[in-house]
């Protein structure tokens, strides 16, 4: 009995595979995000005498930030179909937190 593919037997029982669609997904752009976040992560990387970037995923749907802190290097990431302002203000609360520091004081007129 020859071996037949599996494009032969959908074929012959009617059914042609699915192709498959990916949905439309918000690119993450990091000109929308607001100024006071960006800055809080500055900060946050300032008080750790650390340093932080700012990308996106290869796909383009995801914000990266990333840390540098000594010889620890991580990174973040929030989904760009997430509430972007309420993870980003989470993820700042657990970075203070685990390293221990109190929450900087903005001044606007900086």
């Amino acid at each position: 009995m020859a071996k037949r593919s599996l494009e032969e037997l959908a074929d012959r029982e009617g059914m042609r595979p699915k192709k498959r669609r990916k949905k439309h997904i918000e690119e993450a752009d990091w000109s929308g995000v607001d100024a006071e976040h960006i800055k809080r992560f500055v900060v946050f990387a300032q008080c750790v005498n650390g340093a932080v970037r700012f990308g996106r995923s290869r796909d383009g749907e995801v914000y990266s930030i990333g840390f540098y802190v000594g010889t620890e290097r991580f990174t973040e990431w929030v989904r760009s179909t997430d509430d972007r302002d309420y993870e980003f203000e989470c993820l700042l609360a657990e970075l203070y937190e685990d390293y221990e520091i109190k929450g900087p004081v903005f001044d606007d007129r900086a």
